[in-house]
């Protein structure tokens, strides 16, 4: 069994714009560490542009695209590094 859901505040950067977002992450197991196994922008402001956004959120970076008012994760969740 996976993780739990949660939700949690995001930044999204792209299309010359920035805004805030809410992101719905699964964690993954805590015996496989901190982390996230999935995530995807559940809200976020209606005005942006499609396109290609990078997602941060929780120490984290998601690559997304918005078409047709839709949000599509694409590709891994990687970990930032200080």
């Amino acid at each position: 069994m996976e993780g739990p859901a949660v939700l949690i505040l995001g930044a999204l950067h792209g299309m010359e714009r920035e805004a805030k977002c809410e992101i719905l992450a699964r964690k993954q197991r805590p015996n496989l560490g901190p982390g996230n196994t999935w995530a995807s922008v559940v809200d976020a402001p209606a005005d942006l542009p499609d396109g290609e956004y990078q997602v941060m959120f929780d120490r984290h970076t998601l690559q997304a695209t918005k078409e047709y008012d839709h949000w599509l994760s694409s590709g891994p969740i990687a970990s930032v590094s200080d």
